[in-house]
C-alpha cells in the first residue's frame, strides 16, 4: 500500500513539473502576426519599427515576428525563399537588418508594453544549414544515406533527428541564445507536433531558467499543452469558414465549442484567427474567405474563449494572397476593421470577462428564437457580463431572447438596450450587439 502512494506521489510530482503557468502579462492580450518581408518597401525591422505607434494604438499585444534566420539558398523556392528553410539559427537574416537592428525593435517594442515572441523551425532546416556540414549526424537520412524532406512537397527543407541527444542539446542552446542576447519573450513553433513533445517540455524548463516565456504551438494536440501555453484552432477556423460559406451551421458552433470544453483545460489557451501566412498565401485572404461576415466573424473570435490573432494586413482590409516565396508588399490604407480592432482589444483588456484561460469568464449559450441564424452566448465573470448577439446569415433577421431580462450597453454604440424577454431585435445580415451588463 505504501508502495502504490509512493508511486502516486511520483506521478504527481512528474506531472506538475510539465505543468507550466502562462506569464501573467499574457491573460488580456491579443496577438499579431508579422509579415517582415511583406510588410514594407524596406523590408526590414528598421521599416516595421515606424509601424509600432499605429500598432500600439491599436491595441496589439503580442508581436509574433515570423522566422528572422537566414534563408538557405540550395534548393531555395522562388527568388528570396522560404522563412522556415534556417541556414543558421543563429544569425538574424541580413535582408530584415542586423542585430543592433533587432535589439532596437525589441527594445522599442517593450517601452511600449507589447511582448515579442519569434517563430522557431525545430523540425526541419535549409539544405545548406550550418550542421550539414558539422553535425550531419543531427538529421535523418534515406535508404542511400542521403538527407530527405520530412514532407515531400517541403522539397527546400530536411528533416532534423530528434533521436540524437547532441541536437536535443544544440537545438535548446540555439532557443536560449534568443531570450539571452535579445530579451525575445517566447516563441511560435512550426509543425510543432513533428517535434517529439518531450523536447519540448525540456527545452522550455531550461529556457524558463532565464524568464518566464510564452510559448505558440502549430498544432492542436492537447497534449503539447504540458509544453505550449497556446495552441491553433485550425479546426475552428475551417468551421466559421464554411458557416460564412454556407456549407456549415450553427449548431455545428454548439458542437465545436462542447468539444473544446471537452478537449481542451480552462487554462489551455486557444488561438483563434481569421487569416494566418498560411491560409493567406494558400487558401486565401481574410476577404476571400469572409467577404461579407469578416466583421461579425471577427467579433466571434473575440467573444468566443481564447486569444485572438491579426495577421499583417487584415486591419488595412488585405484582398490578395501576398506571395510565400518573393517579394510581395501589402498596401496599407485606412479601413473599418482598423476602428473594430481597437475597440475590441480595448474591450479585451479593460473587461476581465474576456481575459484569456482560467482569468477569463465563463461562456453559455443564450437561446433566441433564430437559433438557425443568430448565435448568442454570454460570458459572465463575478459582476461583470457580456452578452454577444452575432447574425450570422445573409439575410436580416428580427427574433428575441426569452431568457434575457435587464439594461444593457452597447459596447459599440453606446445604445442603451432594456431587455424584457420578449423585447424585438432586428439585426442586418452579418451584424452584431456586443451588450454589456454591470451589476
Amino acid at each position: 500500500m505504501k508502495k502504490k502512494y509512493f508511486i502516486i506521489l511520483i506521478l504527481c510530482f512528474v506531472f506538475s513539473a510539465f505543468a507550466f503557468t502562462p506569464p501573467e502579462w499574457s491573460r488580456e492580450l491579443s496577438i499579431y502576426e508579422v509579415n517582415v518581408r511583406q510588410y514594407t518597401e524596406e523590408g526590414t525591422f528598421s521599416a516595421f519599427q515606424e509601424h509600432l505607434p499605429r500598432l500600439q494604438e491599436m491595441g496589439v499585444g503580442i508581436l509574433w515576428l515570423m522566422p528572422i534566420n537566414p534563408i538557405g539558398e540550395l534548393n531555395r523556392k522562388g527568388t528570396l525563399g522560404s522563412y522556415y528553410a534556417a541556414e543558421d539559427y543563429l544569425k538574424i537574416n541580413p535582408e530584415f537588418g542586423d542585430a543592433a537592428d533587432l535589439h532596437d525593435l525589441i527594445t522599442d517594442v517593450h517601452a511600449r508594453g507589447m511582448y515579442v515572441i519569434i517563430d522557431w523551425v525545430a523540425n526541419h532546416t535549409a539544405w545548406d544549414h550550418v550542421w550539414t556540414k558539422s553535425h550531419p549526424e543531427f538529421y535523418k537520412k534515406d535508404a542511400k544515406g542521403n538527407f530527405r524532406p520530412p514532407v515531400k512537397d517541403w522539397a527546400d527543407v530536411i528533416q532534423l533527428d530528434y533521436s540524437n541527444a547532441g541536437l536535443r542539446q544544440e537545438m535548446t542552446k540555439a532557443m536560449k541564445y534568443w531570450v539571452e542576447e535579445y530579451d525575445i519573450d517566447g516563441f511560435r513553433c512550426d509543425v510543432a507536433e513533428m517535434v517529439p513533445l518531450d523536447f519540448w517540455i525540456d527545452a522550455r524548463n531550461e529556457i524558463e531558467s532565464i524568464k518566464p516565456v510564452f510559448m505558440l504551438a502549430e498544432c492542436e494536440n492537447p497534449a503539447y499543452h504540458q509544453a505550449f501555453d497556446m495552441t491553433y484552432a485550425w479546426s475552428g477556423f475551417g468551421l466559421i469558414k464554411d458557416i460564412s460559406k454556407g456549407y456549415k451551421k450553427i449548431i455545428d458552433l454548439d458542437a465545436y465549442r462542447m468539444q473544446e470544453q471537452q478537449r481542451y483545460k480552462k487554462e489551455d489557451y486557444r488561438m483563434l484567427f481569421l487569416s494566418n501566412h498560411d491560409e493567406n498565401s494558400w487558401s486565401g485572404s481574410m476577404m476571400a474567405n469572409f467577404p461579407e461576415s469578416y466583421k461579425a466573424f471577427t467579433v466571434l473570435t473575440y467573444a468566443l474563449p481564447g486569444m485572438p490573432l491579426i495577421y499583417s494586413g487584415q486591419e488595412a482590409m488585405n484582398p490578395r494572397q501576398l506571395a510565400f516565396f518573393d517579394k510581395d508588399e501589402i498596401v496599407w490604407r485606412d479601413t473599418e476593421m482598423t476602428e473594430l480592432y481597437t475597440n475590441l482589444n480595448r474591450l479585451k483588456k479593460n473587461n476581465p470577462v474576456l481575459f484569456n484561460g482560467i482569468y477569463g469568464g465563463n461562456v453559455s449559450k443564450v437561446a433566441n428564437s433564430r437559433p438557425l441564424q443568430v448565435y448568442s452566448i454570454i460570458r459572465k465573470l463575478a459582476d461583470k457580463e457580456i452578452l454577444f448577439v452575432i447574425n450570422l446569415s445573409s439575410e436580416t433577421q428580427s427574433f428575441n431572447m426569452p431568457d434575457i431580462k435587464g439594461t444593457y450597453t452597447e459596447y459599440m454604440t453606446h445604445d442603451i438596450y432594456d431587455l424584457e424577454g420578449e423585447t424585438q431585435l432586428t439585426l442586418p445580415p452579418w451584424d452584431y450587439l456586443i451588450l454589456n451588463k454591470d451589476y
